[in-house]
C-alpha cells in the first residue's frame, strides 16, 4: 500500500519538513527487531548504497510515537518523498529513488 506522509518526527527530533528540498530523497523506515521482511528492506537498501533513517517502534519511544501519529499498521514502513509503502518492495524504492 502506498499513501502520503505528513510531517512526522524522526531521530532525534529532526522532522520530515512539507516543505523538503533538503530533504529529497531521504529514506526514512519504521520496523521492530523481529521483523524479517525489515531486515530484508535494511540489507537491501545497505547494498545499494541508500542512506535510511532506521525508526526502530519497539526500542524508541518516539519512533513509537511518529508511527502512531500517521496511524501506522505494519512494518517495514517505508517514508520516502512523503509516499508511505508497508512491507519491502524494491520497485517502491527505486521508483522514489530514480524517477
Amino acid at each position: 500500500m502506498i499513501s502520503s506522509a505528513g510531517p512526522i518526527f524522526a531521530q532525534n527530533n529532526q522532522e520530515i519538513p512539507d516543505n523538503h528540498t533538503q530533504q529529497q530523497n531521504k529514506v526514512f523506515i519504521f520496523t521492530q527487531t523481529y521483523c524479517p521482511a525489515c531486515i530484508h528492506a535494511k540489507q537491501y537498501m545497505s547494498e545499494h548504497k541508500i542512506e535510511y533513517v532506521e525508526l526502530d517502534i519497539e526500542t524508541s519511544p518516539e519512533a513509537l510515537s511518529a508511527f502512531e501519529r500517521i496511524k501506522g499498521r505494519g512494518v517495514p514502513l517505508l517514508i520516502i518523498n512523503k509516499q508511505m509503502s508497508y512491507g519491502f518492495d524494491p520497485k517502491f524504492i527505486n521508483a522514489q529513488l530514480y524517477q
